[in-house]
């Protein structure tokens, strides 16, 4: 029980528009071509209730929680995203610092996502401390038009006085599952989290040596232990 530490408002905002930047597009027709992959079964019907952002205290009251213990806003953290069947994490701000300044020098990647008997990429980019996904496909299908299936958002109110920053995913729950959405929040993770350089070279590619990016390196870093 949360004690009435934590309150979720319904205010009503209007949704982010625009929040993948389609500029990129042109830029990595020619990866598209060398891309296989097995396409899932999602719909791309109707926009998801995803890209926007709430600020941390339409989620929680802030002034209630702020003189609590790190310990006590990571498991109230963690047991309303419980009580609602979400996806959330409570990241270490040095970790959390590693992700932002890596972010700033590479906002884009592409996430494998294992689907039936395939693999779906889906591309993500982040503005800030927000990472926005769509499916490559629908980004190269629809443009400025494709909208984002997953958004994870990250606090950072606390980082200076806890050392903890706070991480939340909103997901389309048409187009994946919470497994789904968990998953690719772990690969987020994976790439721009973890100190090893090996994997965030790929990111590195991507986005500014994308004629030598192979998808095949990503599937083997991403999917094999």
């Amino acid at each position: 029980k949360v004690n009435g530490d934590i309150a979720a408002t319904r205010s009503q905002r209007d949704a982010t528009e625009n929040v993948i930047d389609h500029s990129v597009k042109q830029q990595y027709q020619d990866l598209d071509e060398t891309l296989e992959k097995t396409i899932g079964s999602s719909s791309n019907k109707g926009p998801p209730a995803v890209g926007q952002r709430k600020s941390l205290n339409d989620i929680m009251y802030i002034d209630k929680i702020k003189e609590k213990s790190e310990n006590e806003i990571t498991q109230i953290w963690r047991e309303y995203h419980r009580q609602r069947d979400s996806i959330c994490a409570v990241i270490p701000k040095s970790t959390y610092d590693r992700i932002i300044e890596r972010a700033a020098e590479c906002p884009l990647f592409v996430y494998p996502l294992p689907r039936n008997e395939g693999v779906e990429f889906v591309f993500g980019q982040f503005n800030k401390d927000d990472c926005h996904f769509t499916p490559l496909l629908s980004f190269k299908t629809f443009g400025e038009n494709a909208p984002p299936i997953l958004t994870i958002s990250h606090y950072q109110e606390f980082s200076k006085s806890k050392g903890i920053v706070l991480m939340s995913g909103n997901w389309d729950p048409k187009q994946l599952s919470s497994t789904e959405a968990q998953f690719l929040a772990n690969q987020l993770q994976l790439f721009y989290a973890v100190e090893d350089e090996s994997r965030y070279a790929l990111v590195k590619s991507f986005n500014h040596f994308p004629e030598n990016f192979n998808y095949e390196d990503v599937l083997q870093c991403s999917l094999n232990k």
